[in-house]
């Protein structure tokens, strides 16, 4: 009868030392290697949703802001007390100034005494103290004259917005401008231009544009053409 022995030593079933070390080694490199890819594709989805939210927001203040210039008043009267006004700024962003007469509801704080009625609203970009940048909008009587009165507390809306860029219509050059000095009109055209942060540091900013009409710009031209006519 023959007895069979087990083997042991170097022969026997199982894993050596190195074997089990090598093993953790890439166990280790692919477990690093599916994290560092995982936290990529979380902070890129959290950017993502954060760039998405930020959208959004941008886009309803942007609709605020288009429906407050459509909503421009006009009506014959010396002075330029229903005129537009540009005033161009720069900073890291567009810092421009706009300035009109309304006659709706949008942007105005649900406090202010003229929301009811024409007010004229400055809009710019501002920073409070405690807070993010935001369009700062200020409203006054229609007839005040901006530069004789202390400028009123803002209201702050759309917090992080961080530049304001407008560019008119210039129907005589076809073109373009940053310039408006017929602040007794209304421009017919409109370029406005949000800027926001980069949800992802070192990229270019988002911007929002928008291209506005004023329904009462031509009623005004034509108005202060006829006024200019009969005066030479």
């Amino acid at each position: 009868m023959t007895v069979r022995r087990h083997r042991r030593g170097s022969e026997a079933a199982g894993f050596t030392l190195l074997e089990m070390l090598i093993a953790l080694a890439i166990f280790a490199a692919a477990f690093a290697i599916a994290g560092a890819a995982f936290l990529g594709t979380s902070r890129a989805w959290r950017r993502g949703t954060d760039a998405l939210e930020g959208m959004h927001e941008g886009e309803f203040l942007m609709d605020q802001l288009v429906a407050a210039l459509r909503s421009a008043a006009w009506f014959r009267t010396t002075g330029g007390r229903y005129g537009f006004r540009l005033e161009n700024g720069e900073d890291r962003y567009p810092a421009d100034t706009i300035s009109w007469v309304a006659s709706g509801t949008a942007l105005m704080s649900p406090e202010s005494p003229y929301r009811r009625g024409l007010h004229r609203l400055t809009v710019s970009v501002e920073e409070p103290r405690d807070g993010a940048s935001a369009l700062a909008v200020r409203a006054l009587p229609p007839f005040v004259d901006e530069d004789e009165v202390e400028p009123p507390e803002p209201w702050y809306f759309g917090v992080g917005v961080r530049g304001l860029d407008c560019r008119v219509w210039d129907a005589e050059r076809e073109e373009w401008s940053d310039v408006w000095e017929a602040t007794n009109r209304l421009p017919t055209r409109l370029e406005i231009s949000l800027y926001f942060d980069s949800p992802s540091p070192g990229e270019e900013p988002i911007v929002l544009r928008r291209l506005v009409e004023i329904p009462v710009a031509g009623y005004a031209t034509t108005a202060v053409s006829r006024t200019e006519v009969r005066r030479r």
